[in-house]
């Protein structure tokens, strides 16, 4: 299973924040499946507490399949894969988001058996700088997780 990394682009967000954003789009609602948050909350609220909490996005259930009502809307042509947020603006993003990345990444691997990471970038020419992780991180979170 290929788990794609985004980022909000915004340095404020939540998975129900995202969700509005992407109705407005005229989508059935968040396209990402989880999304990882760094704090702020809205462009007015900081919660420290809430720094790495990983959200739920669009649901998926438990067999190794992305299928039917699972699919994301992330990343055209790719939307059988897991989707995941980052909140933040490209490459920045907290500790504790980085510490939950790796942590969700390796449920999935328990989950899904063998992963790859890849970002949006990688998928999207119009997309250079999503989600900003350098291609050494990705490397290195490949091999962690192979």
């Amino acid at each position: 299973m290929e788990i794609i990394v985004h980022c909000s682009d915004s340095y404020f967000g939540n998975a129900i924040l995202i969700d509005s954003w992407h109705r407005e789009r005229g989508w059935r609602g968040i396209g990402y499946h989880a999304v990882i948050l760094n704090g702020h909350i809205t462009a007015s609220c900081f919660n420290k507490y809430f720094d790495g909490v990983i959200e739920t996005g669009r649901p998926f259930d438990d067999n190794t399949r992305i299928e039917g009502w699972e699919t994301g809307a992330h990343t055209l042509g790719k939307n059988d894969r897991i989707g995941v947020c980052l909140i933040g603006e490209s490459g920045k993003f907290t500790q504790a988001q980085t510490l939950s990345l790796i942590s969700f990444l390796k449920e999935m691997r328990d989950l899904f058996g063998e992963i790859t990471i890849s970002q949006h970038s990688d998928h999207d020419p119009r997309k250079p700088y999503c989600a900003g992780l350098s291609k050494e991180f990705i490397k290195a979170l490949n091999t962690l997780l192979s």
